[in-house]
């Protein structure tokens, strides 16, 4: 998850390891009607932030490309505790 075009956060909502992940879980299969699109938005929206998905072209052209490894936290709790 990025803010700002910066890698922030991850969401694995298959792994229950962090309670953010698991509240989104529990969101996407008992809800049914939340998408990991709605609840970015919701937690937008209360929150006054501006987290997204990456939304990289379908094709693009890379000239030079370095790996990084990124630690990145999950979720804080506090953003989804309330969606």
């Amino acid at each position: 998850m990025y803010d700002s075009d910066e890698p922030k956060y991850y969401i694995d909502a298959f792994s229950k390891d962090a309670t953010s992940n698991s509240i989104i879980f529990e969101l996407l299969l008992n809800n049914k009607k939340e998408t990991i699109e709605s609840i970015i938005n919701k937690i937008n929206k209360n929150h006054g932030l501006k987290l997204s998905l990456d939304n990289r072209p379908f094709i693009r052209i890379q000239l030079k490309s370095e790996p990084v490894s990124l630690n990145l936290p999950p979720l804080p709790d506090h953003l989804v505790k309330y969606i």
